[in-house]
């Protein structure tokens, strides 16, 4: 949990992560991944309209 009460969900794919900007998701932070040096965690409020937008989105090399 991040910042007061809000939930928070994390994104591990920066593809996603960028996805969800461009859909007017509010990012609350990056942080570096500690199980996986050299990569980003992105942080963002958890909502239902957040979890509409993941399952909308469509990975670039999905058929």
């Amino acid at each position: 949990m991040v910042q007061g009460s809000a939930q928070t969900y994390i994104v591990h794919s920066q593809r996603m992560a960028g996805w969800l900007i461009y859909r007017g998701q509010k990012l609350i932070k990056v942080a570096q991944n500690k199980m996986r040096p050299g990569f980003n965690i992105f942080v963002f409020v958890d909502s239902t309209q957040l979890r509409k937008d993941m399952s909308e989105y469509t990975p670039r090399d999905a058929v």
